[in-house]
């Protein structure tokens, strides 16, 4: 997939879910061009996880949903940081 294509809506669903100091480590990203394209894969995988993570929510058991929503947390940081990283690896 193009870059282009994929870079806003990432953007948009990390934006939306991480923290403050995240969303703006997420534009300092952004204003260096760290995204190039040999990151474009790790982005649709981390979408499509994602997104299994949004789809499966509601048939989690409510006793579990503060467990589900703390993993769900911890994928999601894990995702910035992995993507961060292959942005910063592009550099070198």
């Amino acid at each position: 997939m193009h870059l282009a294509k994929v870079l806003p809506l990432a953007t948009l669903l990390l934006s939306s879910t991480a923290s403050p100091q995240e969303q703006d480590s997420i534009k300092h990203l952004e204003a260096r061009g760290d995204f190039h394209e040999p990151c474009s894969p790790l982005w649709t995988a981390a979408r499509s996880v994602r997104q299994a993570f949004v789809d499966r929510r509601p048939q989690v058991d409510p006793s579990q949903l503060t467990s589900f929503d703390n993993f769900f947390q911890y994928y999601e940081s894990g995702m910035y940081n992995m993507l961060e990283a292959c942005g910063t690896l592009q550099r070198f």
